[in-house]
């Protein structure tokens, strides 16, 4: 047995750990993950461990994450103490303060490189937090789990009475479900329960059962927070504190929606990603890179059904969605990147594309989970319509999960073997049209897979209706701390003709200072004519010639319904 003491050093933003076991050997490896599950990043957690102590035989650091543990006794208790320093209010990472906590396990505990451990026993010394896991708690403050991937897969939140947060309970086909907000002061947990409810109930339709026994969300809630990472039987989530509905609101927040769809997405994760799951990764290696082209399957899929499961729930409305997906079509479909990275490429070089981004990736990279959206929007229409409406890609993923339900080693999809699935599910021949379009970057087949895929679903393109910067320019803009910045600009736009690039902060038009709110007006004004811009970049303060075009250019726009048609029920469950 493992056995960890956390003592949380609120003042000094440290948590103090111990971790006592027997000795199974005169010598024994540890290791401190380099990075968490389900977020593709090196994000080197050993340079935030502190002070490393035995209490017996000697410790010997062998590289920035292992260490060895020599002249153990063998079969005597041995324990070893560290600090780890958490002020960071990431998903992936550690925090505490006076007010609350959050613990990523990655992110705080040595490692034993053995296989002989069966139970891990986590005990907190603090009583003044009450600590909230998906992991079974056996006695006040102290948790078990059955093994490491079990313990590195449920994080702790840590709340006192000051942390204004917020306990909602509530049940989906019998199984109890919580939802921990930290960071609020108002919450309308009514509405909140009964939407939450309904995407619960509609995810469990889905699938037909579920993989866990009970399920947390922890909630953080603060300003411009966005994010959410899944684990086995809980998930974390970020969003704004304004997007949730107050204690005596009627009318929701705008974007309400955007908490809905992410909710949805990360329990969707809870069957797809954490019970089915890529091969590749498995046996989780968490101190090396693990490479898989199928990321975009397991993104993809989830966030194409971030918006259905919702929809299918009746928390949004029809309206709502349509937007919300033509939304992330159009995103995906305008960054040039979307033509020069397949989806199997994209989902490889997660590692140093998506997570680590540069001025260079809207030309070079697309996203998996966008792009991926998109093709599993296109595989959607053409089962429907192969089958005459009667299967869809529902059933696909429904198939998989009673397939791992008999036969465990089925949980897991081989490398490039979505295709094949896709044929053992259905028997309708389209794995060709899926290993093509996740493969291959042969945008002639995109592009007549795409067209029939909005023909079967009666929606259509409507004519781009972005800001007059897009479509005079070609300039997509972005605000931070005050600053307009060029998000990115087409290569065949005037703007990236004139010079201006990703990262560039502009500062005026013709002598007038620019903004997010009346650029448009400026660049409208000046069609057909050469203006001055004055921009930084990298700080350096200098003036471009632009040639603003008379007429807008074409642009790429969302999709909408076809005049007189009903297209929701090309989106309704087969189930």
């Amino acid at each position: 047995m493992l056995r960890y003491t956390v003592t949380p050093l609120p003042e000094k933003h440290l948590y103090e750990v111990s971790l006592s076991l027997i000795a199974p050997a005169p010598s024994l490896e540890l290791y401190i993950p380099a990075w968490t599950s389900g977020s593709y990043l090196i994000r080197d957690y050993a340079g935030r461990f502190r002070k490393p102590e035995a209490y017996c035989g000697t410790l010997v650091q062998k590289s920035v994450n292992r260490w060895q543990w020599n002249n153990l006794p063998i079969d005597d208790e041995i324990t070893i103490s560290w600090q780890v320093f958490a002020y960071s209010d990431g998903i992936h990472d550690a925090y505490i303060d006076n007010v609350r906590g959050f613990i990523n396990p990655a992110a705080l505990f040595f490692i034993p490189d053995t296989k002989k451990i069966e139970t891990i026993r986590i005990a907190f010394a603090d009583t003044k937090y009450t600590v909230y896991s998906s992991l079974n708690e056996i006695a006040l403050g102290l948790f078990e789990a059955g093994d490491i991937q079990e313990l590195l897969d449920a994080p702790f939140s840590l709340i006192t009475p000051e942390a204004n947060a917020r306990l909602v309970e509530c049940t989906s086909h019998g199984i109890p479900h919580r939802l921990l907000f930290t960071g609020v002061s108002s919450l309308n947990t009514e509405r909140i329960r009964k939407d939450v409810v309904a995407i619960l109930d509609s995810t469990f339709d889905f699938w037909g059962s579920a993989p866990f026994e009970s399920y947390l969300f922890h909630i953080q809630m603060g300003s411009g927070l966005f994010g959410g990472l899944e684990h086995e039987s809980s998930s974390v989530l970020q969003k704004d504190s304004l997007s949730l509905p107050a204690e005596f609101e009627d009318e929701t927040p705008e974007d309400y929606d955007d908490f809905l769809r992410l909710l949805a997405h990360e329990y969707f994760h809870a069957w797809l990603v954490k019970h089915l799951r890529p091969e590749a990764l498995l046996p989780y290696q968490l101190e090396t890179p693990v490479y898989t082209p199928d990321l975009w399957v397991f993104e993809g899929l989830t966030s194409y059904y971030e918006n259905l499961i919702p929809w299918r729930a009746k928390v949004i409305d029809d309206a709502t969605f349509f937007k919300r997906m033509g939304e992330r079509f159009r995103l995906v479909r305008e960054r040039e990147g979307f033509e020069h990275e397949s989806l199997a490429d994209a989902s490889f070089n997660a590692w140093t594309h998506l997570y680590k981004p540069t001025a260079d990736s809207a030309y070079s990279q697309s996203s998996y989970y966008g792009k991926g959206a998109i093709l599993a929007f296109i595989l959607d229409m053409a089962i429907r319509k192969k089958s005459n409406a009667t299967r869809s890609l529902d059933d696909v993923l429904r198939y998989w999960f009673k397939e791992a339900l008999a036969n465990p080693q089925r949980r897991s999809l081989s490398t490039g073997g979505f295709p094949s699935l896709l044929d053992r599910a259905l028997g309708l021949g389209l794995a060709p049209l899926a290993k093509t379009l996740s493969e291959t970057l042969d945008i002639t087949a995109w592009d007549i897979a795409w067209k029939k895929a909005l023909e079967y679903a009666r929606l259509e393109t409507e004519d781009g209706k972005g800001d007059a910067a897009q479509r005079y320019l070609g300039l997509f803009t972005q605000v931070s701390n005050n600053r307009l910045l060029v998000r990115h600009t087409r290569t065949d736009g005037a703007a990236f003709k004139a010079g201006l690039f990703s990262g560039d902060e502009i500062v005026a038009i013709d002598g007038i200072r620019s903004t997010a709110k009346n650029i448009s007006r400026q660049i409208e004004i000046a069609r057909g004519r050469t203006v001055s811009c004055t921009l930084f970049t990298h700080n350096r303060l200098h003036t471009v010639e632009v040639i603003i075009p008379r007429e807008a250019q074409k642009t790429i726009g969302n999709i909408r319904p076809l005049a007189e048609s009903n297209p929701t029920e090309r989106f309704k469950s087969t189930n």
